[in-house]
């Protein structure tokens, strides 16, 4: 009796979903900031994370990222945003175990 074994392969572009509903609020200092569209506005930015706050019965995907640099996208305009500047916004974590962003949105300034 003969036994096949199957591989699998992970396309790991493909893997860009959100694992579970999450939210967490981001307080970080944005080191990159690049307009990669401008209709619809697209803004990738690289932004080192200081804090990530839960938010009420969510999970917080930001947490393990306090200390680093993330990379994040948004749809809002936020081509007055300087690097070094401190930013507050909300955060969903969209990808899969092996790579991921950060979907930004609602920018308030950190206090």
């Amino acid at each position: 009796m003969f036994h096949h074994q199957r591989s699998v392969v992970y396309n790991k572009s493909i893997m860009m979903v959100s694992a579970a509903p999450n939210k967490c609020i981001l307080t970080g200092i944005v080191r990159k900031l690049e307009l990669k569209s401008e209709a619809p506005p697209q803004f990738t930015i690289e932004l080192e994370v200081l804090n990530a706050a839960n938010v009420e019965d969510m999970p917080n995907f930001g947490r393990r990222h306090i200390g680093s640099t993330v990379r994040a996208t948004t749809s809002e305009d936020v081509s007055e945003l300087t690097k070094g500047a401190t930013i507050l916004c909300d955060a969903e974590y969209v990808g899969g175990p092996f790579s991921g962003v950060f979907r930004l949105s609602n920018f308030r300034e950190s206090s």
